[in-house]
């Protein structure tokens, strides 16, 4: 036993490495999330009701669920409830709500599954938003499409565009993003803004005026990035500079005021900042050092669900890639492939096996799962163990050949049998729940056996 533990043990270390490198790309919608694994298989996961997960199902995910196996899928955006992808050979695929026409195929129907949009095969940037859609080809050419009903989408008079249509006659787009307003970077470094009533001064003109069509922020020619929330609008210069403007009712600027800001406004005075994401009523910015910091409402991921209007550390780690954060979740990348999530899993949009409808969220980061993670299986007996590492709760879903018993054990990693369980199983898919509340951290070796297979995994309970 001793000797079978050494090696399992050898062999965690190695699947925790591979883990380590599961994702390289991490999107999230309202309730949904969408993710890209270092292999180039396209995932998602979260809520299903409108099918922003593409897989032509009904249920909510908990975990990721695989979308598609093509290995050459190149970047995601998830909208409020759709999503579109792109491929490496430059197509643009879509699923989900579509009553706007937001997935741009020339129709209002909702779409579960997977659907390439137009022929053309020279995408290059893609942006879901809120109920439209926005994307720049290779020629640096800008396309929007979906929701249009009060002119917003910056082109056409249809109150729904159904298919793309191009905005404007330039061709020095670089950069585009889309959620309840729109924003774009030219290769000049020059920043618009349009798509709203700009009520909050979100759009950045330094006036409360409405945004038919893309119109230049400042005069500024040096910025980086831009991201949207609701109301609010961030961006990044190239000089590491971070800015902020719109509404500031829970401090999401960053800095203290109750006024709203029509023009972007300095934050604080580091110039190290590296990327930036905003959400619905909050903001997040990462160094160059890798340290992740956070401003605006409640579950900033900080440990607590007290909201702050200045910049705060989120942890202590320092390797933190990227970000999305939307409605009520956030999901970041780290350097290392890894995705982490807080705030409201209600639909399991964090990724991590379970839902939680008892509170209002989760507080500080808890890891994504990382799909496949565990040994190869026989054909006889499938098998998967979620989430992992775990706090206390975990589920097992495995596939039996036949009506049979099945029994699950668990041993500490000295070899004490600490667990014995006989359950009944149904020829096809089968679930047990598991809990180690009452066991210390560590890892755990759990075996399960059914019609004479048995299939053995470590857990780690953290």
């Amino acid at each position: 036993m001793k000797l079978k533990i050494v090696i399992l043990f050898t062999l965690l270390i190695t699947l925790l490495n591979a883990k380590a490198q599961c994702w390289r790309a991490l999107s999230n919608g309202a309730n949904h999330t969408v993710g890209i694994k270092t292999d180039g298989t396209l995932w998602a996961w979260g809520y299903r009701t409108l099918d922003p997960l593409g897989n032509g199902m009904n249920d909510n995910s908990y975990a990721p669920n695989l979308i598609d196996a093509s290995t050459d899928w190149k970047s995601i955006s998830a909208g409020n409830s759709h999503t579109l992808a792109l491929k490496n050979n430059g197509t643009l695929w879509g699923w989900g709500n579509n009553v706007y026409g937001a997935i741009g195929n020339g129709t209002t129907n909702e779409q579960n599954t997977l659907i390439q949009i137009g022929n053309d095969s020279d995408w290059k940037v893609v942006s879901a938003g809120h109920s439209r859609s926005l994307a720049i080809k290779e020629d640096g050419s800008l396309w929007g499409w979906g929701d249009n009903f009060f002119g917003f989408l910056g082109a056409g008079s249809e109150p729904r565009q159904l298919i793309p249509i191009r905005i404007g006659t330039e061709n020095n787009w670089l950069t585009v993003v889309c959620n309840d307003i729109n924003a774009a970077i030219k290769t000049d470094g020059t920043l618009w803004t349009w798509g709203s009533y700009n009520n909050s001064g979100e759009l950045g003109y330094g006036t409360f005026a409405t945004g038919y069509v893309p119109t230049q922020v400042g005069i500024a020619t040096d910025w980086k990035a831009v991201s949207l929330g609701q109301s609010h609008t961030i961006a990044l210069k190239n000089n590491g500079t971070i800015w902020s403007w719109g509404a500031n009712n829970e401090g999401q600027l960053g800095f203290v005021t109750s006024l709203v800001q029509t023009a972007p406004v300095r934050v604080g005075i580091d110039s190290d900042w590296n990327a930036i994401g905003a959400g619905r009523w909050g903001s997040y910015f990462i160094k160059e050092n890798g340290t992740l910091w956070g401003c605006g409402n409640p579950f900033l991921g900080n440990g607590t669900s007290t909201g702050s209007s200045i910049l705060i550390p989120i942890n202590d780690d320092h390797d933190w890639k990227s970000i999305s954060s939307q409605l009520n979740q956030r999901i970041a990348l780290k350097t290392n492939g890894e995705g982490w999530g807080w705030g409201s899993n209600y639909y399991g949009q964090l990724g991590i096996g379970i839902n939680d409808t008892s509170s209002g969220g989760y507080v500080s980061p808890i890891q994504t799962l990382c799909p496949n993670l565990g040994f190869d299986v026989p054909d006889q007996l499938q098998f998967m163990l979620y989430p992992n590492p775990i706090l206390d709760k975990f589920t097992i879903d495995f596939y039996a050949e036949n009506n049979d018993i099945a029994e699950v054990l668990i041993f500490s990693m000295t070899g004490q049998k600490i667990f014995n369980y006989s359950m009944n199983t149904t020829m096809g898919a089968n679930t047990f729940y598991g809990n180690l509340s009452i066991y210390p951290v560590g890892l755990y070796l759990i075996t399960i056996t059914s019609n004479t297979k048995q299939y053995q995994h470590i857990i780690a309970k953290q």
